[in-house]
């Protein structure tokens, strides 16, 4: 028998789990972090001590959670769970608006099952994003991006290494490996959906496909540089059922990011195949692993014409730093200090609070500059305490566009800079909110709108290559649908349950019926196939197969009642104890 003290301190510890408290105030006391075992004891003793089974025992009922706002996600999810009804596992499904979702992940409350939509951004074509924060230990427990609790030393030591790798290949080595890890701890699924966009062609050529951006998305700038009038017009419209908040760049949560950097450069952007080139940055250099030179790009202009100095981003860095806007944290995150070396000739160097593989792809990439001469002192003159708080009517940047006027959940215009060192062809570019898809295919059919933002299934897309004046275009996504598992807890923690449910998720019947073959199914991998470079083409294919999910849970000593359940294996069985042990595959 336990003592009263010993089981007051249990239950206050599961008391600690099930509140939202700080994800790193909670792994700190739990000592969870990389190079750490598997599950310590004080999970061990909450996550286990509930959790003993009786041979024979039904597995539970498991619960699915999933957002209504992704249309095709109901569908898909009463398939799945017909299709795991089939090997015994009954699933209750829990449809969730996003805010509902995003919550249940981040307090992991969604259940044992749960699916995501990551929309592809520049930032996600570096593999740190995706592999460091959906699968490291560090994000784990609570508030963390790794919502299904996996916990492997080995993969964290890989993440690690490739973080801080300045050497491509050896790099790319590691994130393939990295991969194979996942692949082989069946620790999530994934289906890549594709990009179809539409556009006016019998008015505008020079489209650019990008990668998880299309042809008309404001991710990647391409399209709208290089786009030419071929019967006279000047402005291009532009169709999107996305809402921008904020016309502050700093707090506007999702498209003004993209909008907002047409109007702010920053310093490199990714070409058309997904490359660094020079932008703001005229060009940089590594000194060591945390210290890096750049040259400022000659003569740069705020659109109110004073010139952009090395001041300019020197303040941008201090202010990011002080204020810590959590939109621009992988921006700053890295950064000890930023000095500036030579201001008339825009030489700066950036000190580095850590190695950093990332310094181009994500901190130049996603960082923009702020003008000192307007940010320096507009908290105190509006009276506000924080950044994300300022009112910005008339953004002043130095990008290829400039801010023409924002109606609220009507439209954004913008003008073409001519003064840019890459100008837009065009004249501008305007930007208007339409609510639904079907608005948006009837202004694109009746020439309202030159290009739209979002994307459309085959049979939409069909119907709009019956207009001779629109041309239709597919491109790959960087994006994925990602269903996790609650792997720190049962039945979750067996990887042969896992393995079953693999087989048992029909991905073909996403991407052939409700996606109509707007899809890919890739590997068992978090990396697109469209991240060409970082993607492992070598891990092993999971086909959908029920019959194998069957044969796996036989061998591994499941089995089935009169009702068809699923019955847990023999507990006392030791290859299934060492499994639900270990959690991961055997190395």
């Amino acid at each position: 028998m336990k003592d009263d003290k010993k089981i007051q301190l249990e239950e206050k510890q599961d008391t600690m789990l099930n509140r939202k408290i700080g994800r790193r105030r909670l792994l700190k006391g739990m000592g969870l972090f990389a190079g750490s075992t598997l599950f310590p004891p004080s999970i061990s003793r909450l996550a286990l001590a509930a959790e003993k089974v009786k041979f024979g025992e039904r597995v539970p009922e498991v619960v699915a959670t999933y957002g209504i706002e992704e249309t095709f996600s109901t569908e898909m999810w009463r398939k799945f769970s017909d299709d795991l009804g089939k090997i015994g596992i009954k699933v209750r499904l829990k449809p969730s608006s996003f805010a509902s979702q995003m919550n249940a992940a981040r307090t992991r409350t969604y259940g044992d099952l749960i699916s995501n939509l990551n929309p592809g951004r520049p930032e996600r074509v570096d593999p740190t994003e995706y592999l460091f924060s959906r699968a490291h230990s560090s994000e784990a427990v609570v508030e963390g991006r790794n919502v299904g609790n996996y916990v492997n030393p080995e993969y964290d030591r890989l993440v690690n290494a490739q973080d801080i790798e300045p050497d491509l290949e050896k790099r790319q080595k590691l994130v393939f490996k990295a991969q194979e890890v996942l692949a082989n701890d069946y620790y999530s699924i994934t289906i890549f959906p594709k990009i179809i966009q539409a556009y006016n062609c019998e008015d505008w050529e020079g489209v650019v496909p990008v990668a998880g951006n299309g042809v008309a998305d404001t991710l990647y700038p391409w399209t709208y540089l290089n786009l030419k009038s071929k019967t006279g017009k000047k402005m291009v419209i532009v169709g999107s059922s996305r809402l921008i908040r904020s016309t502050n760049i700093l707090a506007d949560t999702q498209d003004f990011r993209n909008h907002g950097r047409f109007i702010y450069d920053t310093f490199v952007k990714l070409d058309k195949d997904l490359n660094v080139v020079p932008w703001a940055a005229e060009s940089w250099k590594m000194l060591d692993n945390k210290t890096w030179d750049i040259k400022l790009r000659p003569g740069m202009k705020w659109h109110d014409g004073k010139p952009v100095t090395a001041e300019d981003v020197k303040f941008t860095f201090d202010y990011l730093l002080q204020w810590k806007p959590g939109l621009f944290s992988i921006v700053y995150r890295p950064i000890e200090k930023v000095e500036i070396l030579d201001s008339p000739r825009g030489l700066l160097r950036f000190h580095l609070n850590r190695p950093l593989a990332t310094f181009l792809t994500v901190v130049m990439m996603m960082g923009i500059i702020l003008p000192k001469h307007i940010w320096e002192n507009i908290m105190k003159e509006q009276g506000v305490s924080q950044p994300t708080q300022v009112l910005i009517d008339k953004p002043i940047g130095s990008g290829f566009f400039k801010f023409g006027h924002y109606k609220r959940d009507q439209e954004l215009l913008l003008m073409a800079n001519k003064e840019h060192f890459s100008p837009p062809k065009i004249e501008g570019l305007l930007i208007t909110m339409i609510p639904s898809i079907d608005g948006i295919m009837g202004r694109l059919e009746t020439k309202e709108i030159d290009f739209a933002i979002n994307s459309l299934i085959p049979s939409q897309a069909n119907r709009l290559k019956k207009f001779k004046h629109l041309s239709v275009v597919e491109t790959d996504d960087i994006g994925y649908i990602k269903i996790d598992m609650f792997l720190a807890k049962m039945p979750w923690k067996d990887i042969e349950l896992r393995r079953a449910l693999h087989h048992a998720i029909d991905k073909e019947f996403v991407v052939n019926t409700l996606w109509e073959g707007a899809g890919v199914l890739g590997k068992n991998t978090l990396i697109p196939p469209a991240n060409k470079f970082w993607y492992n083409p070598n891990l092993p294919e999971v086909k959908f197969d029920l019959d194998k999910a069957r044969k796996i849970l036989m061998d591994a000593g499941y089995g089935w009642d009169d009702e068809g359940r699923l019955l847990y294996p023999d507990p006392n069985d030791p290859n299934y104890s060492k499994r639900i042990d270990r959690v991961i595959a055997p190395r």
